[in-house]
């Protein structure tokens, strides 16, 4: 592309509305007045060598890897299940790589689930874009 053109288009740029900055994650509504919050449990991530290895070596191998993994997950987090049904709360997904879960809670509920035995952090989830 000619220097001529680059400049051009450059010039243009900021006349056509790309913002400077890009927009805030809109937070994801829950239904009933709950919103709905990621969970980062104590421990982290995984460590995905042993995926990497098994998907490299033995690909046929990956699902029963990922099946266990995420009874893996569902088993440590027994307890945060426990404690967002007694505040009238609901488990939408677990990631089995990063730890997290989407749950959906009242905001007033927030607080119980950040003091649950294991949680790390409690954020609204939002919308990426």
């Amino acid at each position: 592309m000619p220097l001529v053109a680059v400049m051009m288009v450059c010039a243009i740029m900021p006349l056509i509305g790309c913002p400077d900055e890009p927009a805030a994650p809109a937070a994801v509504s829950g239904t009933q007045g709950r919103g709905r919050y990621v969970v980062t449990m104590l421990g982290g991530p995984v460590d995905l060598e042993e995926f990497r290895t098994i998907q490299r070596e033995t690909p046929a191998g990956v699902s029963a890897y990922i099946a266990r993994k995420r009874a893996e997950t569902a088993a440590a987090q027994a307890n945060l299940d426990m404690v967002v049904g007694s505040v009238g709360g609901q488990v939408l997904s677990r990631w089995w790589m990063s730890g997290q879960a989407t749950i959906e809670v009242s905001p007033a509920a927030v607080a119980t689930i950040r003091a649950a035995p294991g949680v790390a952090a409690v954020e609204p989830d939002q919308l990426l874009k």
